[in-house]
């Protein structure tokens, strides 16, 4: 047993009446006037690497004695074990405080607490009124109980603040989308489409974003000496933005790739009365690259404009037959653009 005369030695007070504090603190120590020094006793403390040192307790023991402001003390132990040790399922920490009385008698007591900190304080207090009592504890049984049949002082459990649940880096989106695009009609075409989005944001520039859209054209009419044709269209898109980076805080521009599927309508008059009206329905595909960029208006609401290149998989050709006559074919390249808002959540 490592044996310590001193836990914080104030200085005493020359000339006068010694307080009960200082008396108590000169009997931790040792040192004072005889009757303090016949009081004396030893203090054995081992606590985990976690709990307060032993300069840091035998202040706690302190502060409790002087704000006991009593004018004697009764100093009754000659030794005293302290011992702060976690739980064995780790919930928290249990403190043991043995005393031995000058007349060879035993005193314990266990605390259990939720941090070792808390359990300092409470042994610290027991220790201080042990020492600053005006009369003896109540005798115990000469022999140390079972730990298991100690009294337990069981601190209330503090309320831990509520910790926020971290973000999920998925988000998903709704919009709507308004533009004009070329290479299905010999003129550009007015095009309105309404788009669904899931994204996964990432520290880098590396994210996911996939979005799925419906576009529909409005009719072209197309006028040349062959005649008058009527084109239309609608199309079902896929969009993939692998890459994402942001130039300003709010402004973030994403190179994309997709393709189109969809159908064409075209319906003609012929000019001369040679031949009649030629319908046409067919597939077609294509496949694009695009550059977006995304404004972020609220964290929920962000406005976007996209520019695109648009190379066709399914090149058709109009004519009529009067003899053939070629009204229009679609261009190995075409292009398009558009402005939209999203909605975000969550």
């Amino acid at each position: 047993m490592d044996t310590l005369g001193c836990l914080r030695c104030p200085k005493l007070l020359s000339g006068g009446r010694l307080p009960g504090a200082l008396l108590v603190a000169a009997a931790i120590c040792g040192t004072g006037p005889s009757s303090a020094a016949e009081a004396s006793f030893r203090l054995d403390y081992a606590a985990e690497e976690t709990c307060p040192a032993r300069s840091a307790f035998g202040e706690l023991v302190e502060e409790r004695v002087r704000a006991a402001g009593v004018e004697a003390a009764l100093v009754t132990p000659q030794a005293a074990k302290v011992r702060l040790v976690a739980d064995a399922d780790g919930s928290g920490f249990v403190g043991q405080l043995e005393l031995v009385r000058r007349d060879g008698s035993y005193y314990q007591r266990a605390v259990n607490g939720v941090s070792c900190a808390e359990v300092a304080h409470a042994l610290a207090f027991v220790l201080a009124l042990t020492l600053t009592a005006t009369e003896s504890p109540p005798e115990e049984a000469q022999e140390p109980p079972p730990v298991a049949e100690a009294p337990k002082v069981v601190l209330p459990r503090v309320p831990e603040s509520p910790v926020e649940e971290p973000r999920s880096p998925w988000s998903y989106g709704v919009g709507v989308q308004l533009g004009a695009r070329a290479g299905l009609a010999p003129q550009w075409a007015l095009v309105q489409g309404a788009f669904v989005e899931a994204r996964r944001a990432g520290a880098g520039p590396f994210s996911f974003n996939l979005r799925a859209a419906f576009l529909r054209a409005a009719s072209v009419r197309h006028t040349d000496p062959s005649g008058t044709t009527d084109f239309s269209w609608w199309a079902a898109r896929l969009e993939g933005c692998p890459l994402r980076f942001r130039p300003l805080e709010g402004l973030e521009w994403l190179p994309c790739a997709g393709m189109h599927v969809g159908r064409l309508l075209a319906t003609g008059e012929p000019a001369s009365s040679v031949g009649a009206s030629k319908h046409s329905s067919q597939t077609w595909v294509d496949g694009f690259a695009a550059s977006r960029l995304e404004l972020a208006v609220a964290r929920w609401l962000s406005i976007q404009a996209q520019a695109e290149l648009l190379v066709p998989f399914t090149r058709y050709q109009f004519a009529f037959d009067n003899p053939e006559t070629g009204v229009y074919q679609v261009p190995a390249v075409a292009g398009a653009a558009f402005a939209g808002i999203e909605l975000r959540f969550p």
